[in-house]
């Protein structure tokens, strides 16, 4: 899958947010009657059950509600934004990009910045999270980047006043600490992965798979391979070929990993080729 945008202004992604599915709380029945302390998320737009959750933790802020408070921030900051909505039902993900937020690596390549917000109700419980979030335009790819610049937050279903509150504060820190990106990027850059055996045997042993490790390669420019060359690779497979959201978050938090660690701390795997039948 392609990184395409979807809305390219601050009123085009008002407008996608306003379609969103809706989903209220029932109560679960057997026989007639009501089994506590469960209740069932439905979602109404879709006629389906998304969850069951336990009643104390199904305080419940529809999709259009939950972003409400992000549009009414960057309109207060005076901000514009270019990203995606993500729709998936019961799981609804933006990843707005700001117009003036962005870095440059020593190739020139621009990396805009902004934020990974997700509202989910199929989850363990209702729940609202945020991350920093870029994107290269250089290789087209998603950067997850909470971790790399210290710059997230999550939790249960909370007040919306409360979340707007929240917002405007993860807003203003992610635009404070973008500089954490380009001193690590600057960073992975000066470290030299010696071998593609190394540079396998990364992969291996920060996902624990052979099979991911191998799909990986297929993204890495061998010549001059560096700790970001293997960042990049894994962020490019994430982007373009992740199975589904919850591995493009696996992935790419992964990737954060190797993005912030030094090479000699970065966890290996010993690659053993299959002997070849002889006999």
């Amino acid at each position: 899958m392609e990184f395409n945008f979807t809305f390219r202004n601050v009123e085009e992604m008002e407008q996608q947010i306003q379609v969103l599915d809706t989903a209220e709380i029932r109560p679960i029945t057997v026989n007639g009657r009501q089994i506590d302390p469960y209740v069932a998320i439905w979602n109404t737009s879709k006629d389906i059950l998304e969850m069951v959750v336990l009643k104390k933790d199904s305080y419940l802020i529809q999709h259009k509600d939950a972003f409400k408070p992000f549009v009414k921030a960057i309109k207060e900051k005076g901000l514009n934004v270019f990203g995606n909505v993500k729709n998936y039902g019961g799981e609804v993900i933006v990843e707005a990009l700001f117009d003036d937020l962005y870095v440059e690596d020593d190739a020139g390549s621009k990396i805009h910045l902004g934020v990974r917000l997700t509202n989910t109700y199929n989850d363990r419980y209702p729940m609202f999270k945020g991350e920093a979030f870029g994107f290269r335009h250089a290789c087209n790819n998603g950067m997850a980047l909470g971790q790399v610049m210290m710059s997230r937050f999550y939790g249960k279903h909370i007040k919306l006043s409360d979340l707007q509150k929240r917002l405007l504060e993860f807003i203003t820190q992610v635009f404070n600490n973008a500089k954490f990106l380009t001193d690590n990027i600057e960073k992975a850059k000066k470290e030299i992965i010696p071998s593609e055996k190394d540079a396998r045997e990364i992969f291996y042993g920060e996902f624990y798979s052979k099979r991911l490790a191998e799909k990986f390669m297929e993204f890495v420019e061998l010549e001059n391979m560096t700790r970001y060359t293997l960042y990049n690779a894994v962020t490019e497979y994430a982007t373009k070929k992740a199975r589904d959201e919850r591995q493009r978050e696996l992935l790419q938090a992964g990737a954060q990993r190797i993005l912030v660690t030094p090479v000699r701390l970065l966890r290996r795997s010993a690659w053993e080729e299959k002997k070849k039948n002889v006999a």
